[in-house]
C-alpha cells in the first residue's frame, strides 16, 4: 500500500471585517469615517516565522520557527476611499477614483475623516492589514505576513442639503404668514420644517412640537407656512428640509438650519420725530416720520403740564395713514403738549416722543455770534477774508422765524437791514436753520424801511474812520412783534496795514540799479492806514550767497547762504527812520543781501516789506597805528590809536595819471604857495604854479585855502599836473613862514636862527622841502618864540574812518579797550587816550582795527610790546573815572599785591562733564557743558618785618568782589580768591595760600 502523502500545511491570511462606513453626526454633515474588526476565530490564528541562524560549532544554518497570535504582529492599516461620479444601479460597475488614502496605526480600528467631492455619487472604502517587518537572516528582512484589501460600498450615499431660504415672512392681523424657498431641483427633498421663535427667547409650540413640517412642496419649490399668533411679541421664524426616506443609508438626511429671520413686532413701532409749529392763534400743526405697516395714528394733547397724560383729562383723535394733520379751537396762552401713537386695529404702539408749543407767544431774542471777532480789511472786497454773522430764531411757539432785523453800528451811524426767511422744507413749509450771513458783502440801508440804501458795509466802512462794527439782530415767527434785540456783538475791524518803505543812500537819493556804492544805508518807512499806530519794528539783512569775509577784530570768517548778518529790533510808535553804517554791518561787494522790515501795529496786525540790493566799492581802509605808553608803577597802558595815509605818489592808486617809470631814489619836495588850488580830481596843470620844476610825488601846499595837491606829472609849470589829495584845518593861523630852519619833531622847542624877528602865537611855519608844519605856542624873538611839530603835508588823516583797540589775550580772546573811535580827532590836540588797566605781562599784544563807514572795509594791525615782570601782580578795588584817560585825573585808585618771585604756583581745571551709561554700550557717552572749571594755588612768602604786604592781605582777606590776578607768563583774568596766611613769631617769614577760581569779567 502506497504512503499517503502528507499534505502542506497553508498559512492563513488576516482580512479587515466588519467594514462599516458611518457619517459623522448622524445624518448632519458629509463627512465619513470606516470602520472594522476582527472575528473571534481571525484573533485566534496564529503564525510562524522561520529565522536562519548559522552556528559556529557545528559550521551550519540552522532554522528556528517561531509563532505569534496574527493580532500581535499587525503594523498599521491602509485606507483607501474612492468615489464615482454615477448614481447606483445594481448590476452596473461604475468607474471609481481614488480620492485619498489614510495611513492608521495598529492601535485603531476607525479611519480618519472622509469628505467626498460634491459632485460624488457613491462612495467606497479599501482597507488592507500590514504586517509588521522581522529580521529573516544577518542580511535579510522578511513580513509576517502579506494580505490583500477588502472593499465595501455605499451604495445608497447621497449629499447633505443645503439649508433653505426664508422668502417671505409677514404678520398682518396676529397672522404669520412663511414662505419657505428649496432647491428640488438638486435634491430630492422629502418634507420642509419650519421653527419660530418670540421675543429672542421662546419657541413657539405646534400642537406636541416645537416646529412644523410640510411636505406640500410644488414645482416652483416654494413652501408655504400660516399660523394664527396669540400673544403680541417680536417674532422670528428659520427653516430645515429633509431628502426622501428611502429606508437606506440616505434616509433622514437634514439640511442645517437657515439664520434666523428679521424680527417682525405684531405691535407696531411708535411715531418718530414729531415736531409741532404755531400756525396762528388756534392752530398747532404736527408733523412725524410715518411708519411702515401701519393703518392709523392716534393724537394725543392735553395742557399746561406733560403729566396730564396719565390722567383722564387726555384729548385724542384719530386720522388715516398720513404724516402731519393740523389741531385746530386750541385755547390761547397755554402750553400744549403733544404725542402720537401708530396704529393697527386694536393694537397701539408705544407714544412717540412728547412735543411742546404755545400758541402765537413772541420768540425770545436771538443767540448771535461770528466766525471772528477781529477782522482783517484788504484793500478791496475781492481780497478780504469774509467775516460771518450767525444768528438763530428762538422761537416760544414752534413757529418758524418769517423775518429778521438786523441793526449795525459804524462810527456812532446806524445802519438796516430786514431778512426775509426763504428756506422751506419738501411739503413749502418755513422751517428754521442757523442763518449766515457774510458781512462786508452786505447792502444796507439808512432807514428802518429799507428803502434809502447806504451801500455795502465794506464801503461803509473803509469810508470811515471807525476801527470797530456793533451788530444786533431781532427775529419774528408767527406773532405779530419781532422779539427783543440780541446782545450786541462788537467785531474789532482793521485794514490790513502796508508798510511802504524808502531806501537811500546817504544822500537822499535811491539806489541806482539797487547797487548800495557806499555807507550809509538809509532806511524810511511808512505805515498806512492813519487809524493804526506802529509799536515795534525789526530790521534784518540776509545773504543770499556763502562768502568769506573779517570781522570785527579783523580774523576771517565764512558767511553761510541765507545768513542774517544784521538783527535790530526798534520800540517805536513812529514812523521808521534809521541808518545802517558801517559799524553796524558787514557788507561784501558783488555779494546780494534782502533787506525786511516788519512793523508791528498796535491792532496787533503787522505788515512787511523787502528790499534787494548789491553792495558795489572798493573795500579800502589805511593800516593803522598805534601810540603806547607803559606805567612802570602801576602797571598799565595808555593807547592812543590813529590812522593816517601818505599822499604822494602811490603806484596802486595813481597808476594811472603816472608816467611808466619812476624814479625810486628821488626824495619828494614840498612847496607853499597860493597859485595851485581847487579840487581837480584828474591831473591839471597850474602855469602860475612858481615851480620851475616839478617831479611826480612832489606836494603842493595852498597856505591860504589849506588844500594840499600832489605832483602826477614832472615837468615845468606849463606841463607838471597836480592832483588834489586832501585838505587841513589851519584857520587859526595869524601868518604864515616858509623855509629849512625849523625842523625835526619835538613837541616844543626854540629855533634861535629861525630868521623871524618878531613871533606870534598861532604863526604857522612850513619846512621846505620836508613838508613839516609847526605853530608858534609863545610868542618873541628868535631866542624866546617856543615852536610846537603839528603834522608833515606828506602825510593826511585817513577820513570816514573809526578805529578800535583790543587786547588779545593768550587764549586767542580779545579784551576790547576802545571802539568806534572817530579817527579825525586822533591826529590833532584833541586825540582820545585809552587806558588798558590790566595789559598783559611778558609779550603783550594790541589789535588795532579801522573801519570805512562808507564801505565797512577793514584793515588791522597788531602791536606787540615786552613787559618784563616776575612778580604776581593781584588788583582789587580799582576805581578809574572811565576808560579815556586824562592827564587830569588821578594816577591810581585801588589796591595792588606784589607777591615776590619765590612763588609756587598749581595748576588744575575739572572739566564741566556728564557721564550717562546706557545699556548696550560697552563705555559711558559723555556730555560736555561749558564751564572750565579752572582753579590755581599760589604759595608764598614774604619777610614778617614787610607790614605794607601784610597789611594787603588782609585787606584781600576781606575784600568781597573779584580780584584781577597777573602771572608773569601773560595770563591774565578775573577771580574769586581766597586767601590764608600763618604767622610764627620763631619764624622770620610769613607763609601765604592763596586759592584762585577764574570768573567771567570785562577789561
Amino acid at each position: 500500500m502506497a504512503k499517503k502523502k502528507k499534505k502542506k500545511k497553508v498559512q492563513k491570511k488576516l482580512y479587515a471585517s466588519r467594514i462599516k462606513i458611518i457619517r459623522q453626526g448622524k445624518n448632519s454633515t458629509n463627512n465619513f469615517y470606516a470602520s472594522w474588526s476582527f472575528s473571534k476565530s481571525q484573533k485566534k490564528i496564529n503564525i510562524t516565522k522561520k529565522v536562519c541562524t548559522y552556528v559556529k560549532k557545528t559550521k551550519k544554518y540552522v532554522t528556528k520557527s517561531t509563532k505569534k497570535k496574527y493580532t500581535s504582529v499587525i503594523d498599521n492599516y491602509t485606507v483607501k476611499w474612492y468615489y464615482s461620479v454615477a448614481d447606483y444601479k445594481k448590476g452596473k460597475t461604475p468607474k471609481w477614483y481614488l480620492d485619498k488614502t489614510i495611513t492608521t496605526s495598529s492601535q485603531n480600528t476607525s479611519s480618519d475623516l472622509y469628505s467626498p467631492p460634491n459632485n460624488a455619487k457613491q462612495i467606497r472604502v479599501s482597507i488592507k492589514v500590514n504586517g509588521k517587518k522581522y529580521k529573516s537572516s544577518k542580511s535579510k528582512t522578511a513580513l509576517w505576513f502579506t494580505t490583500d484589501y477588502v472593499s465595501k460600498r455605499d451604495t445608497d450615499y447621497d449629499e447633505i442639503p443645503e439649508a433653505p431660504t426664508i422668502s417671505e415672512f409677514t404678520i398682518t392681523n396676529k397672522t404669520l404668514k412663511v414662505e419657505v424657498e428649496v432647491d428640488n431641483v438638486e435634491y430630492d427633498i422629502d418634507r420642509v420644517r419650519i421653527q419660530v421663535l418670540r421675543d429672542g427667547t421662546k419657541y413657539v409650540k405646534f400642537g406636541n412640537d416645537y416646529y412644523k413640517d410640510s411636505t406640500s412642496i410644488n414645482s416652483t419649490g416654494l413652501v408655504p407656512f400660516s399660523l394664527h399668533l396669540s400673544t403680541i411679541g417680536s417674532y422670528q421664524v428659520r427653516a430645515r428640509v429633509c431628502t426622501v426616506d428611502g429606508g437606506t443609508a440616505s434616509a433622514n438626511l437634514w439640511s442645517d438650519w437657515s439664520s434666523w429671520s428679521s424680527s417682525i413686532d405684531t405691535r407696531p413701532n411708535p411715531p418718530t420725530n414729531l415736531k409741532a409749529s404755531a400756525l396762528d392763534d388756534e392752530k398747532i400743526k404736527l408733523t412725524w416720520n410715518k411708519v411702515n405697516n401701519v393703518l392709523q395714528y392716534q393724537i394725543e394733547y392735553v395742557s399746561d403740564s406733560p403729566s396730564y397724560f396719565d390722567s383722564n383729562m387726555v384729548s385724542s383723535t384719530t386720522v388715516d395713514d398720513i404724516n402731519s394733520y393740523i389741531l385746530a379751537n386750541l385755547e390761547v396762552g397755554h402750553t400744549w403738549y403733544f404725542r402720537v401713537r401708530s396704529v393697527n386695529g386694536s393694537d397701539k404702539s408705544d407714544p412717540s416722543n412728547t412735543i411742546s408749543a404755545v400758541l402765537a407767544v413772541k420768540p425770545s431774542p436771538p443767540t448771535t455770534w461770528s466766525s471772528t471777532t477781529t477782522a482783517v480789511i484788504a484793500s478791496n472786497i475781492d481780497t478780504t477774508d469774509p467775516t460771518y454773522l450767525y444768528y438763530v430764531h428762538n422761537s416760544q411757539d414752534g413757529s418758524a422765524q418769517r423775518s429778521a432785523q438786523l441793526v449795525f453800528n459804524i462810527g456812532g451811524i446806524n445802519y438796516y437791514l430786514t431778512k426775509t426767511n426763504t428756506k422751506t422744507d419738501d411739503y413749502g413749509e418755513l422751517i428754521d436753520e442757523i442763518s449766515e450771513l457774510n458781512l462786508w458783502t452786505l447792502t444796507v440801508y439808512k432807514n428802518e424801511a429799507n428803502t434809502i440804501s447806504a451801500g455795502t458795509i465794506y464801503s461803509i466802512f473803509v469810508d470811515s474812520s471807525s476801527d470797530s462794527i456793533k451788530w444786533k439782530v431781532r427775529t419774528k415767527g408767527i406773532h405779530a412783534s419781532y422779539s427783543d434785540f440780541s446782545i450786541e456783538r462788537v467785531i474789532k475791524a482793521y485794514m490790513k496795514p502796508n508798510l511802504s518803505l524808502s531806501v537811500t543812500n546817504k544822500d537822499g537819493l535811491p539806489l541806482i540799479g539797487d547797487v548800495l556804492s557806499s555807507f550809509p544805508l538809509v532806511l524810511k518807512g511808512e505805515t498806512t492806514p492813519s487809524s493804526q499806530t506802529p509799536i515795534s519794528y525789526h530790521i534784518s539783512i540776509v545773504t543770499s550767497s556763502a562768502y568769506e569775509t573779517t570781522d570785527i577784530h579783523g580774523d576771517e570768517i565764512i558767511v553761510a547762504e541765507g545768513s542774517e548778518i544784521y538783527s535790530k529790533f526798534l520800540d517805536t510808535n513812529e514812523q521808521l527812520d534809521m541808518i545802517i553804517s558801517a559799524s553796524d554791518a558787514d557788507f561784501v561787494t558783488d555779494v546780494r543781501y534782502t533787506l525786511k522790515v516788519i512793523v508791528y501795529m498796535n491792532s496787533g496786525l503787522s505788515a512787511e516789506a523787502t528790499y534787494d540790493f548789491t553792495p558795489d566799492w572798493v573795500e579800502t581802509s589805511d593800516t593803522p597805528e598805534l601810540e603806547i605808553e607803559f606805567d612802570e608803577t602801576y602797571r598799565y597802558t595808555i593807547l592812543r590809536p590813529y590812522c593816517h595815509y601818505y599822499i604822494g605818489y602811490d603806484p596802486e592808486e595813481d597808476d594811472d595819471q603816472a608816467p611808466s617809470e619812476v624814479d625810486e631814489n628821488y626824495e619828494p619836495v614840498a612847496y607853499i604857495g597860493i597859485n595851485i588850488t581847487g579840487k581837480v580830481e584828474v591831473g591839471t596843470v597850474f602855469p602860475n604854479s612858481e615851480v620851475e620844476e616839478a617831479f611826480m610825488g612832489d606836494v603842493y601846499f595852498n597856505q591860504s585855502t589849506y588844500e594840499t595837491y600832489t605832483c602826477v606829472v614832472g615837468g615845468d609849470p606849463n606841463t607838471a599836473m597836480w592832483l588834489y589829495k586832501t585838505m587841513f584845518d589851519y584857520s587859526d593861523a595869524v601868518k604864515w613862514y616858509s623855509g629849512t630852519i625849523i625842523d625835526g619833531d619835538a613837541d616844543e622847542d626854540i629855533y634861535y636862527s629861525s630868521g623871524i624877528e618878531l613871533s606870534q602865537i598861532n604863526d604857522y611855519y612850513f619846512n621846505v622841502p620836508s613838508g613839516d608844519i609847526y605853530r608858534c605856542v609863545k610868542s618873541g624873538t628868535p631866542s624866546e618864540a617856543v615852536w610846537e611839530y603839528l603834522w608833515n603835508v606828506f602825510w593826511a588823516v585817513t577820513s570816514n574812518t573809526t578805529l578800535s583797540v583790543y587786547r588779545k589775550e593768550q587764549n586767542g580772546s580779545y579784551v576790547a579797550i576802545a571802539e568806534g573811535v572817530n579817527n579825525d580827532l586822533q591826529s590833532t590836540d584833541s586825540a582820545l587816550f585809552f587806558r588798558d588797566p590790566h595789559p598783559s605781562f611778558g609779550t603783550c599784544v594790541y589789535r588795532v582795527v579801522s573801519t570805512n563807514t562808507e564801505t565797512g572795509g577793514i584793515a588791522f594791525a597788531d602791536f606787540i610790546e615786552t613787559y618784563a615782570e616776575p612778580s604776581v601782580i593781584l588788583q582789587w578795588n580799582e576805581k578809574w573815572s572811565e576808560n579815556v584817560y586824562s592827564d587830569d585825573e588821578e594816577t591810581f585808585n585801588g589796591n595792588i599785591l606784589e607777591l615776590p618771585a619765590n612763588i609756587k604756583l598749581s595748576d588744575s581745571n575739572s572739566n564741566d562733564v556728564s557721564l550717562a551709561e546706557y545699556i548696550g554700550r560697552y563705555r559711558p557717552v559723555a556730555y560736555y557743558g561749558t564751564q572750565r572749571g579752572e582753579s590755581l594755588k599760589i604759595s608764598c612768602e614774604f619777610p614778617k618785618t614787610d607790614t605794607e604786604t601784610l597789611a594787603l592781605v588782609r585787606q584781600l582777606m576781606g575784600y568781597q568782589g573779584d580780584v584781577y590776578v597777573r602771572e608773569p607768563s601773560g595770563l591774565g583774568y578775573w577771580a574769586n580768591v581766597t586767601i590764608s596766611y600763618n604767622r610764627n613769631y620763631k619764624e622770620l617769614s610769613i607763609p601765604v595760600s592763596i586759592d584762585i577760581k577764574p570768573v567771567e569779567g570785562g577789561v
